[in-house]
């Protein structure tokens, strides 16, 4: 009743006491003495939020009881499912009402609720704080549990809304919501400490599923097709840049990054190519690259932050010759030093600040003698090395050597190497931030798992073969590889789904030093499937993760032990009645799983029935252990 006055005052602009004068005329009318009896009840702000959005999507769709509604939409509103709407067989607002009840009274979880409501018809303020707070784990003020009781509840928790609550996707999440609905982690790190969502892009349903997840790194393998189209296996290039266009930065604006894969290689002239279609089709969205106006790994512009809805491009680079920007000349003689004569934009001297008429007298501490003696203390320098000039009675320049391509250089495209963001090294030691190390499955084994050895660089982990690929993505987890191409497997796909789902979904996840970290034990206890299969119990599960740790089956329970941030599970369940059987799955990282009674995200991968939502929830039992 709470809910109904409640909704109609919010609807119609109305005081609560007008509300409610008005349902007491009604019911004398109608002779409803049940809600007669109620209304002495009803306050102000008291709302059932389950019943709420019931009557909320009800009187958004017309308010009449023979208006049509889709089920889907109701089972979205009044269960807090994640699920897309679509359009089922249409029913009206009675068969929306029966399906809130069954949704209420359906799953065995209707046996907590004694439980904890220690036999009662209601639950008492005291005794729902005692399972919010004890049994869930939740850290929450008295005035918060006040706040939720009303303002969730409508001021009583009765077994029907305590179970809509505890069994939705939305209300009830196993895992954070706190982490996985918003980006919660710091954005203006370098980007070279970041684990980077990646999908390899060989058909178009790729690139649709890169752009609905929130795929940060497309891996394309470009190839002109008997068209003479240049095609990412299947999917045209212009394909790839209008989805990254219309939709690439619609949820997320942290920047796409686009890698030519590795072992692809392409002549020259096809190189030359792919940059004028980039150019023309991305133009002003394609970030300009560090390494050419000089930057060191603290640069603000090194960051998701600083290249929001921005293009990144990771290819194979010319070599590049040291540049720094600024034309000089002599004093009137030796000793004095040098004058600018000209700086060009967006090169390392205008960036540092030099500007025309300058007047330098010493490099890194040495005085400068004329012109000729600045140009060889320059070409001492490399590309990256940080410098300081000087001014005349003024203060020091830090300048950082950028580069420029070097156009005689026939083995790459100058064209393609002037668009690139970050560059696949060819060399092993001495690397620039915006340096990517290639590693492949035959090496990957026998490098040590330091994640402290890829703050300041790049790693791409590339393999032709998938299954090799999945044996790896444990080991580059733990090492802090930041972009993993994982061939689209299943398997892959699995791991990439729980491992991203941190941070908001973002695609983008800070990488957590582990070393000496105490790691963590959390079993899983699945009591119920979904409601779609009227809750059947677990018949079967097998469970495996990647990264630290290891996982064992003991029942309908999950133990996962050893766990730290690098850790993702993933479990396979299967439910069976009678002669019909139902497999899910789900991956997640243990880590993000909150205590108590919980529903966990399921995707269905096999059934005689299959389900119209994209996500189910099981209900499960989470429990903590801490271990060194």
């Amino acid at each position: 009743m709470n809910s109904c006055a409640e909704i109609t005052r919010t609807k119609f602009r109305l005081k609560m006491e007008t509300v409610v004068e008005i349902i007491t005329k009604i019911a004398e009318r109608e002779k409803l003495r049940t809600i007669s009896e109620t209304l002495p009840s009803v306050k102000e702000f008291y709302v059932d939020a389950g019943f709420f959005r019931l009557l909320n999507t009800w009187m958004s769709s017309g308010g009449s009881p023979a208006n049509q509604c889709t089920t889907s939409s109701e089972k979205h509103m009044t269960e807090g499912k994640d699920v897309k709407r679509d359009s089922r067989a249409p029913t009206n607002f009675a068969s929306v009402l029966i399906d809130h009840l069954n949704s209420a009274s359906l799953i065995p979880t209707m046996d907590l609720f004694p439980r904890f409501a220690e036999g009662g018809e209601v639950m008492t303020l005291e005794q729902f704080g005692k399972f919010v707070t004890v049994t869930q784990g939740n850290e929450c003020t008295d005035a918060q549990i006040v706040e939720k009781y009303n303002h969730r509840f409508g001021g009583i928790v009765h077994r029907y809304n305590f179970n809509t609550y505890l069994m939705g996707l939305m209300t009830n999440n196993a895992l954070d919501p706190s982490r996985t609905t918003s980006v919660w982690q710091d954005m203006t790190q370098p980007l070279t400490r970041y684990l980077i969502k990646t999908i390899r892009i060989e058909s178009e349903s790729d690139l649709q599923r890169a752009l609905s997840d929130n795929s940060r790194a497309f891996v394309l393998k470009i190839k002109r097709n008997s068209e003479g189209v240049l095609c990412s296996g299947s999917c045209p290039l212009t394909c790839i840049i209008e989805g990254i266009k219309t939709s690439g930065f619609s949820t997320i604006p942290y920047p796409i990054i686009l890698c030519l894969s590795p072992p692809n290689t392409l002549p020259v002239q096809l190189k030359d190519e792919l940059a004028e279609i980039l150019s023309k089709g991305l133009g002003t969205m394609l970030a300009k690259g560090l390494m050419f106006e000089g930057a060191i790994i603290s640069d603000p512009k090194f960051s998701p932050a600083a290249q929001r809805k921005k293009v990144l491009v990771l290819g194979y680079q010319s070599p590049l010759k040291p540049f720094v920007g600024s034309l000089m000349a002599d004093m009137n003689r030796d000793g004095l030093g040098v004058r600018v004569t000209d700086v060009v934009t967006g090169t390392p001297a205008a960036k540092a600040g030099v500007s025309k008429d300058d007047w330098f007298t010493h490099i890194n501490g040495e005085a400068i003698i004329n012109k000729q003696h600045l140009r060889e203390q320059l070409e001492k320098l490399e590309l990256g090395e940080e410098f300081t000039l000087k001014r005349e009675n003024l203060d020091e320049l830090k300048i950082v050597v950028g580069g420029a391509v070097d156009r005689e250089d026939k083995s790459e495209s100058a064209t393609l190497s002037d668009l690139l963001f970050l560059k696949y090294a060819k060399k092993k030691t001495n690397l620039k931030p915006w340096e990517v190390v290639v590693l492949t499955a035959d090496v990957l084994p026998s490098l040590k798992p330091n994640q402290d050895s890829l703050d300041d660089h790049f790693a791409f982990f590339s393999d032709v073969d998938e299954h090799s690929s999945e044996q790896c993505i444990g080991i580059a987890t733990q090492m802090g590889v930041q972009l993993i191409d994982h061939g689209n497997s299943i398997e892959g796909g699995l791991w990439a789904q729980g491992r991203f789902v941190d941070n908001g979904r973002s695609g983008y996840l800070i990488k957590n030093n582990t070393n000496g970290k105490l790691t963590t034990s959390v079993s899983v206890d699945i009591l119920a499937g979904p409601q779609e299969i009227k809750g059947l119990p677990l018949s079967s599960s097998t469970a495996r993760v990647y990264g630290a740790g290891k996982a064992s089956v003991k029942g309908s329970k999950i133990v996962f032990e050893g766990c730290n941030e690098t850790t993702v599970a993933v479990i396979d369940c299967k439910f069976v009645q009678d002669s019909s059987s139902f497999d899910f799955t789900t991956a997640f990282p243990p880590l993000l799983l909150r205590s108590g009674y919980r529903v966990l995200r399921l995707e269905q991968t096999g059934g005689l029935t299959r389900f119209d939502e994209c996500a189910l929830g099981a209900h499960c039992l989470v429990s903590w252990n801490k271990a060194a």
